[in-house]
């Protein structure tokens, strides 16, 4: 069962400057949060940190599977008035709303 995050863990987890990989850190916080979906990386299926497949690109499902990982994060982890997701800057973490938005 996923843990219940706070204010206080608001923040950046993945920084920026990953670029593409930043989705393969994404997917694992979701895992580590109890997502079972298996984690997917740029070159394919990722398995405790060594590709299985790696001449298989698929960016749209890795871009699905990061965004699906988001989204259980969101639904199953984030407290009230926060969200996980990008900030202005490009990093990933957990952020408060802004008023407005």
């Amino acid at each position: 069962m996923p843990r219940q995050w706070t204010p206080d863990d608001a923040g950046c987890y993945v920084d920026g400057a990953r670029g593409i990989y930043a989705g393969e850190m994404i997917q694992e916080i979701a895992r580590d949060e109890g997502r079972k979906d298996e984690i997917l990386c740029c070159n394919g299926v990722l398995s405790d940190s060594e590709c299985q497949c790696p001449s298989h690109r698929d960016p749209e499902a890795y871009y699905w599977a990061t965004e699906e990982a988001e989204e259980y994060l969101n639904e199953h982890c984030a407290p009230k008035d926060h969200y996980f997701g990008n900030s202005e800057q490009g990093d990933w973490g957990l952020w408060p709303v802004e008023e407005g938005n």
